[in-house]
C-alpha cells in the first residue's frame, strides 16, 4: 500500500519529468538552425554593367529575414532590412574592371546565407591632358558627361595613349621640365606606374594592336636623328627599327600588327614609308617634293588604305587629304580646299578632318566621303579653332579641342555635328589636349 509520503514523492518526480519534457520541447522550438534561401537575380554572373545598376536579390526564411548586406569587393556598401532587398550601385565612382558582388542574408537567429558573383564594370572614360598657367601638364580622365574628373599623373606628364583594350595607358613624363623624358605605362585608373625607358623625343607612344608592344621616337646616339623604336610593355626588347640617316616621325601599325606605316624626311621632304613590324623591308610609298611633303598617315579599319595630308599638287590651301592603297598605288586627292589631321570613320566610308577653308580665319572640323563627295562642316565655329579630333569606336561621337580666347576646352559632338558639348568647361585659360575615348574591353 502506497503511503502519503510515497505519493508525494511520485508526484514530485512526475512534475520534474513533465517540466523536463516541456523545456526540452521549448529548446527544440527555439533553436533555429536553418539559414534563409538566397538568390542574386540581377545582375547576372559575368555580366558587363555600367552607370547605375540595381543589384536585386530574392531571400526567404521559414521565420523571418532580419537583414541583407551588400558588399562590393568585400567592402560593405549597404545593409537593407526591408523587402524588396535591392541596392543601386553607382559604378561611375569605380574604375573599369572586374568586381565581386557578395550578398549575405541573415534571419532572426543569425543564421546566414552567402552568394557571390563577378561582374565587369565599363563606363567609357575620356583621357586628356591639361596644361595649367604654370605650363605644367598632367593626365586626367573624366566621364563622357564631363563629370568625375580624376588626375592620374602625379608628376608632369603628357602624350597619353590608351592600349587597344583600354586597360593600360602609355605616356611621357618628366621631373626636370622636359630636359629628360621617360616612356612610362600605367593602369587605366592611374595605378602601377612603370618606367620603360628614357627617351629624347616628344612624340606619342603608340601601342601595337595586341597591346604587347609600344612604338615611340627617340634620337640615336650616333647621328641624333629621330628614329622609330619599339619596346615590350615590360621594358624589355628595346629595338631601333628604322636605324637610318633620315628624320622619322609619325608611325602607326596596320590593324593586323604586321606592318608599320610612317613618314620620314629625306632631302627636306617628308614621304610615306611602310615596313614590317620588325623593321625589315622598308619601302617608300610616296615620292613628292612640293610643299612640305606627305605627313600624318592614318590607316583604314580594313588595313587596305592609307590616308595622309600632302601638298603634292601645289595647292594654295597648304595641304589636302589624300588616300592610296596600302602598297602606295592608286593615290587620290579627297579634299580640294584644305585638309589635315584626317581619320577614317570606323566603317571606313568617311573621313573626318580639320581645315581652314579659303577666306576663313578659323579651323573647323569636316566630314567627307572617301571618294570626295558630300563634304560637310561639322563645327562651323567662326570664333573658335577646332582640332585634335578623336572618333569613338562605334562611330557615333567625336571628341575635339576648341580654342576660344586662349582657353582650350574638350568638346564632344555627334558624328553629324549636332549636340556640341563643352565637357571640360574650366574657367581658367588652361590648355586641354589630346582627348580620346577609352576603348571598350573585349567581351
Amino acid at each position: 500500500m502506497v503511503n502519503s509520503y510515497d505519493m508525494k514523492r511520485l508526484s514530485l518526480i512526475s512534475l520534474i519529468i513533465s517540466l523536463l519534457f516541456v523545456f526540452s520541447c521549448e529548446d527544440k522550438v527555439e533553436k533555429d538552425t536553418t539559414p534563409p534561401s538566397l538568390t542574386i537575380t540581377s545582375p547576372s554572373n559575368g555580366e558587363t554593367v555600367s552607370d547605375k545598376v540595381v543589384i536585386k536579390v530574392t531571400t526567404e526564411d521559414d521565420k523571418e529575414v532580419s537583414k541583407v548586406e551588400f558588399y562590393i569587393d568585400d567592402s560593405l556598401h549597404v545593409t537593407d532590412e526591408n523587402s524588396p532587398y535591392e541596392y543601386e550601385w553607382d559604378t561611375n565612382k569605380n574604375h573599369n574592371g572586374e568586381f565581386s558582388i557578395k550578398i549575405i542574408s541573415y534571419d532572426e537567429s543569425e543564421n546566414l546565407s552567402e552568394k557571390s558573383i563577378t561582374v565587369s564594370v565599363f563606363n567609357m572614360k575620356i583621357l586628356f591632358t591639361s596644361e595649367d598657367l604654370q605650363y605644367s601638364n598632367n593626365i586626367y580622365i573624366m566621364d563622357t558627361s564631363g563629370n568625375n574628373k580624376i588626375q592620374l599623373s602625379n608628376i608632369q606628364s603628357d602624350k597619353p595613349q590608351y592600349s587597344p583594350n583600354g586597360s593600360k595607358i602609355s605616356y611621357l613624363s618628366t621631373t626636370d621640365k622636359w630636359l629628360t623624358r621617360r616612356l612610362e605605362i600605367m593602369d587605366q585608373n592611374g595605378e602601377n606606374k612603370t618606367t620603360l625607358t628614357e627617351v629624347n623625343s616628344s612624340s606619342h607612344p603608340i601601342f601595337s594592336p595586341d597591346g604587347k608592344k609600344i612604338l615611340y621616337l627617340d634620337r640615336t646616339d650616333n647621328d641624333n636623328n629621330k628614329e622609330i623604336y619599339i619596346i615590350n610593355i615590360d621594358g624589355s626588347g628595346k629595338t631601333n627599327l628604322t636605324n637610318n640617316e633620315s628624320e622619322d616621325y609619325e608611325s602607326i601599325f596596320t590593324p593586323d600588327g604586321k606592318k608599320i606605316v610612317y613618314n620620314s624626311i629625306i632631302n627636306n621632304f617628308s614621304n610615306i614609308f611602310i615596313m614590317d613590324s620588325d623593321g625589315s623591308n622598308q619601302t617608300k610609298l610616296t615620292n613628292h617634293n612640293l610643299g612640305n611633303g606627305d605627313w600624318i598617315p592614318s590607316i583604314s579599319p580594313d588595313g587596305n588604305k592609307i590616308l595622309f595630308q600632302s601638298s603634292m599638287d601645289g595647292q594654295q590651301s597648304g595641304s589636302d587629304i589624300y588616300t592610296m592603297n596600302i602598297d602606295g598605288s592608286n593615290i587620290k586627292r579627297v579634299t580640294m580646299s584644305g585638309g589635315m589631321g584626317g581619320h577614317f570613320t570606323p566603317d571606313g566610308k568617311q573621313i573626318v578632318y580639320v581645315s581652314r577653308e579659303m577666306g576663313s580665319s578659323s579651323l573647323d572640323i569636316y566630314i567627307i566621303n572617301t571618294d570626295g563627295s558630300n563634304k560637310r562642316n561639322l563645327t562651323n565655329s567662326p570664333d573658335r579653332n577646332d582640332n585634335s579630333l578623336h572618333i569613338s569606336e562605334d562611330g557615333n561621337k567625336i571628341l575635339f579641342i576648341s580654342n576660344y580666347n586662349d582657353d582650350y576646352e574638350v568638346y564632344m559632338m555627334n558624328i553629324d555635328g549636332s549636340n556640341q558639348i563643352n565637357l571640360s568647361n574650366t574657367p581658367n585659360q588652361d590648355e586641354m589636349r589630346t582627348p580620346q575615348f577609352q576603348p571598350k574591353y573585349p567581351e
